[in-house]
């Protein structure tokens, strides 16, 4: 996946966040960061992105991950696409000898909430608008 790739897949999924994602960042500005500093996993359907998981795994001194985006395309939604990539991504850091992974969540996305929490993270923290949470690996 070169930059460009990376921009086009965040304009076209950036309503299906809430609030949209380009409301929070310059998606130009994410996609470079997500591609010079983020491990990607995605979900492929031949050449069509199903689903996609960044996280950053270079605090190598405290060994803690940032999970920056996790995202599932609606018609692949619920086939436990999104629990493949987050093991995955548990198994890069478990390997790397991570010890702890956390993430931002908007507390208007229920769902997300939920998925978290089933997979092991707890919430830290909010300010109102999202929460954090972290998972002990």
């Amino acid at each position: 996946m070169i930059e460009e790739d990376l921009l086009n897949l965040l304009l076209e999924i950036d309503d299906n966040f809430s609030p949209p994602l380009s409301k929070l960042t310059a998606l130009q500005d994410y996609a470079v960061k997500l591609y010079k500093n983020a491990q990607l996993i995605l979900a492929l359907d031949k050449n069509k992105i199903k689903g996609i998981c960044a996280f950053y795994d270079n605090d190598l001194e405290n060994k803690h991950a940032f999970l920056s985006l996790l995202f599932v395309n609606q018609p692949y939604q619920n086939l436990g696409i999104a629990s493949k990539m987050m093991i995955s991504m548990i198994d890069v850091l478990k390997s790397e000898k991570f010890k702890l992974i956390s993430l931002k969540v908007s507390e208007q996305n229920l769902n997300a909430i939920a998925f978290y929490k089933k997979n092991g993270f707890r919430i830290m923290q909010s300010n109102g608008n999202a929460l954090l949470m972290t998972k002990t690996l």
